[in-house]
């Protein structure tokens, strides 16, 4: 607009230049004037087209330092260090996270809540940005205050309950939960409208952990939700994944789907979590080839081990 603003100026100068002579006739003038005043309202209008435009970058870029600064907050709740419970030996796992943006809505956890009780937990915010960011944190942090209920279900519900006070936006998450005893392999498991969970036995036979899908959190605080018990053998693994992994779609436009990761898995019965999951992230990248990833991708594999 610069380049603009300058030659119209000059041009402007010249016309007045011209006006002010006295032998130039009345008609002329008065034409003279109307091209002067059509170049001023131009130049007027290329200036405030320029401080709107620098108002606009700077709104621009203070949005990407807003993202950066979302980005580098969430990526330093996300754990990443491996082995998780080295002192441990009745359980390994391992986990990969990979947004599909700068920010992510998709979260997955584990903690100890006692001395033998662990807590596994995966899920899927709806939307994006920072907003569908700032949500998932929430109810990570809701989730993990609430693991002294212990019970899955119990955790679930009043997670669900503390979301629901402050959701104006209306986002919702699925999530699957699980308190898993490491001493006796009894898993105590609530599913929040999330993909099932994947048991891989050690024979290499894999199936579904089913229990009669719940609401998404945030919407209903008085939604009631069920739980259910399953024993883990030893050397049995559980895959938690969500819908970026399943729907990653390759050039011909097909999704990966459940029905090639379960057959992905039944090789994997004698591999480390890490293995599997590294093994199962390169098929997803060679399936999906050049396309781009539309939506981000969170996948846990836990062992058990007694």
């Amino acid at each position: 607009t610069k380049k603009l603003i300058k030659p119209l100026s000059v041009v402007t100068s010249r016309l007045t230049e011209f006006q002010d002579e006295s032998e130039t006739p009345v008609s002329t003038l008065n034409e003279v004037k109307q091209v002067s005043d059509t170049l001023e309202y131009l130049k007027a209008w290329f200036e405030q087209y320029r401080i709107s435009r620098e108002q606009e970058e700077q709104k621009s870029l203070r949005r990407k330092q807003d993202l950066m600064q979302a980005s580098e907050i969430q990526q330093s709740l996300i754990k990443t260090t491996f082995p998780a419970f080295p002192e441990r030996k009745e359980i390994d796992l391992y986990a990969i996270y990979k947004p599909a943006g700068v920010v992510s809505g998709d979260l997955f956890d584990y903690f100890f809540i006692d001395e033998d009780n662990l807590l596994l937990t995966i899920g899927d915010v709806s939307g994006a940005g920072i907003p569908a960011a700032i949500f998932m944190s929430v109810a990570q942090t809701l989730i993990k205050n609430s693991a002294v209920c212990r019970r899955a279900k119990s955790i679930v519900r009043k997670s669900n309950v503390e979301l629901c006070t402050s959701n104006r936006h209306m986002y919702f998450l699925t999530l699957f939960l699980g308190v898993l005893n490491v001493k006796t392999g009894v898993l105590n498991f609530c599913n929040a409208a999330h993909y099932y969970p994947l048991i891989l036995k050690q024979g290499g036979k894999v199936t579904e952990l089913k229990l009669s899908h719940g609401l998404p959190l945030g919407l209903y605080p008085d939604k009631d939700y069920k739980d259910a018990k399953v024993v883990l053998d030893p050397g049995d693994i559980m895959v938690l994944y969500t819908d970026g992994v399943t729907e990653v779609h390759n050039a011909q436009g097909k999704q990966f789907g459940s029905d090639r990761l379960k057959e992905s898995l039944k090789n994997m019965a004698g591999l480390s979590p890490e293995e599997i999951v590294r093994k199962l992230d390169t098929q997803l990248e060679t399936f999906q080839g050049e396309q781009p990833q539309h939506d981000d991708l969170c996948l846990l594999v836990i062992k058990y081990m007694p």
